[in-house]
């Protein structure tokens, strides 16, 4: 039974007698169970305790909590109808594995625009007439901005392909910006390109110079990734970034693509955690994804090759892939202006050799580069495992009763709870593969990272541990360890030591 008595957790053990032993649960504990919590219920515990609001409020704790929501399962999936109509999204013919989550929100708003993806679950809204919306689908919460200057031009004129809102973070200061970035050409300025962005803490539009020296692809729209907005270039096809915190342009690459002749038919999307660039031609859809580990060189990996010749369920509409889905599927969607409607399927049997071969090669590259265990696990040295309990029955047999207790630790990845036999040395989870290293108490050290300040374990006596969500190193030192975990625990009673 568990009580709540202000910031504490009490855990009540009853046995058969009615007797019972109260176990205090520790603050970094009650942290790994809320994180692990939906959205919805987290806003229900602020009522809890002062403490507990904080905790939840804390911007820290809701990336972490982000993060295991993230990595506890597949992708959530929301479609948002920008019309009266929302017929469309509940006959779309959807299908997903059971890991991923589907959402149909009602929101009432007089946007006619979206910006392509999300940001932290985030999504942005966009529209000539009512300016910028944020909203959260998860708690209904929005925000409104007001005009940009281009939307103002917008309402005066008439220009094709209208220029098209991009939505990001700035990672280091953790505030969240609307960019707008478009061809001068047209609007009676004189720069190549002219870039605009809301500035929350004067709560307005303001330019950003330079902009960028490349026009860039108007009908494509910006795509966030890793703290930086994208586009893919006019004419030379080359992919340009804009970071959200430096707010400068650059060029990072060349596309995979060269001599477009149709420039609504490139766009650019991120899949399986990558930047991807996909040239879709309405017979064939090619996606190449961009491979950063060589450091400064970058390079593009073909994903995959899709034949869309029997595909007539989209007519003439350009697809966009939105997810992949248990390695093998490819999830592609499209909301075209000229049906209106919003369509949905799963491609794969034409990708899944080639997704297949592609996991597989990357598989085989991560095992080749693996860097192995953070800074000082490997001095530890683990005791031997329990042995097995012999109990001599006459003098001619002998039995061997194996006692099972189990145990219970969190993923060092993931943050899952596993079960395991006391006295295993290696637990792999089941949902992430991490294999991980099992203490015991009196080798379990503790101490918050020096970035994200998440509360990390580590073997006691090593002189630094890495972080397995932002994966920075704290160096162990006198002033921020902390005693080891059995001496913080205590003296345990069992359920055998209250009968």
């Amino acid at each position: 039974m568990l009580t709540s008595h202000g910031s504490r957790l009490e855990l009540l053990l009853l046995n058969k007698k009615r007797s019972s032993v109260k176990l205090l649960l520790p603050d970094e504990v009650i942290e790994l169970i809320l994180e692990r919590l939906p959205v919805m219920s987290l806003l229900r515990f602020k009522s809890v305790s002062k403490k507990w609001k904080s905790t939840v409020e804390d911007r820290r704790f809701q990336e972490r909590q982000l993060i295991c929501r993230k990595q506890s399962r597949g992708p959530d999936f929301l479609f948002l109808s920008l019309r009266d109509d929302d017929q469309n999204i509940k006959n779309a013919p959807i299908i997903f594995s059971r890991s991923e989550k589907i959402y149909n929100i009602w929101f009432r708003s007089l946007c006619r625009s979206i910006c392509h993806g999300s940001c932290d679950g985030l999504v942005c809204l966009y529209d000539t007439r009512v300016g910028v919306v944020v909203a959260n689908p998860a708690t209904r919460w929005y925000q409104t901005f007001p005009l940009a200057r281009i939307q103002q031009l917008l309402n005066h004129m008439s220009v094709s392909p209208v220029p098209k809102l991009g939505f990001g973070k700035d990672k280091l200061k953790g505030t969240y910006k609307p960019v707008f970035l478009y061809n001068s050409f047209g609007f009676g300025l004189d720069n190549v390109t002219t870039c605009e962005l809301f500035d929350v803490s004067t709560n307005a539009w303001r330019y950003v110079r330079p902009a960028s020296p490349y026009r860039i692809n108007a009908y494509n729209n910006p795509v966030y990734f890793d703290g930086s907005l994208y586009w893919l270039t006019e004419l030379e096809e080359k992919v340009l970034s804009f970071d959200l915190h430096s707010e400068t342009f650059q060029v990072i690459c060349k596309a995979p693509i060269a001599h477009v002749r149709d420039p609504s038919s490139v766009c650019m999307c991120i899949l399986d955690n990558s930047l991807c660039v996909l040239e879709n031609n309405r017979f064939t859809l090619k996606i190449w994804s961009l491979d950063c580990s060589g450091g400064n060189t970058t390079t593009w990996k073909k994903l995959c090759s899709l034949d869309l010749t029997s595909r007539s369920f989209f007519g003439e509409c350009a697809l966009l892939p939105i997810a992949i889905l248990d390695k093998t599927k490819l999830l592609l969607g499209s909301s075209h202006e000229c049906t209106q409607q919003l369509r949905v399927m799963i491609a794969e049997a034409e990708t899944r050799g080639v997704m297949e071969e592609e996991m597989q090669t990357q598989k085989k590259e991560e095992e080749e580069e693996e860097e192995g265990p953070p800074p000082g696990w490997e001095s530890t040295v683990l005791p031997p495992p329990i042995s097995a309990v012999t109990t001599a029955v006459n003098s001619t047999t002998t039995t061997t009763a194996e006692i099972t207790e189990m145990a219970q630790m969190v993923c060092g990845s993931c943050r899952r709870l596993l079960s395991y036999p006391r006295g295993t040395k290696h637990v792999k989870c089941s949902c992430c593969q991490t294999v991980n290293l099992v203490l015991e108490a009196h080798q379990v050290g503790q101490v918050k990272c020096s970035s994200c300040e998440l509360l990390l374990m580590y073997p006691y006596g090593a002189p630094s541990v890495r972080c397995s969500s932002c994966k920075s190193v704290t160096d162990i030192r006198e002033d921020n360890k902390r005693p080891p975990w059995s001496v913080q625990q205590g003296p345990l009673k069992t359920f055998s030591s209250v009968r």
